[in-house]
């Protein structure tokens, strides 16, 4: 279970991508929550990143699939699966994840390598977490 989480990139209060203790990125984008390794936010970042995501893009990586289609008023939209969870994306919101998925990329370069059991060792930008004791305790014994 996660127990702690940094927020490595923002666009909204509804898109963000944190990292937990245990180096998986979690991707909050509206009301979905998607858990990414390194190396699934890697493929993301370099797959959203090619120069112009057009019609007919198709892509998939081990349980990530991307793919286009056309509603009924002949606009084009895209769909990004993962695992069993998937998304629409219109062109704006794909330049917004592909700023989101730099932002968290960038961080991750500037992040100490993880430990051998998988977890961060330091992250350099622990000034979002706040860890502070109780200034006076309540007994509820008494």
């Amino acid at each position: 279970m996660c127990m702690h989480l940094i927020q490595v990139a923002e666009e909204s209060n509804q898109r963000t991508i944190f990292c937990c203790e245990h180096g998986t990125f979690h991707l909050s984008w509206d009301r979905a929550l998607f858990y990414l390794s390194l190396d699934e936010l890697k493929y993301l970042h370099t797959f959203l990143g090619k120069e112009k995501i057009s019609h007919s893009t198709h892509a998939k990586y081990k349980y990530i699939q991307f793919s286009d289609h056309t509603d009924a008023n002949g606009e084009i939209y895209f769909e990004l699966w993962i695992e069993e969870a998937g998304m629409r994306l219109f062109f704006e919101d794909c330049e917004m994840l592909k700023a989101l998925l730099q932002e968290a990329v960038n961080w991750q370069k500037t992040q100490p390598s993880l430990t051998s059991q998988g977890h961060i060792g330091m992250a350099k930008d622990i000034t979002n977490l706040s860890v502070k004791a109780p200034t006076h305790r309540k007994s509820y014994w008494n």
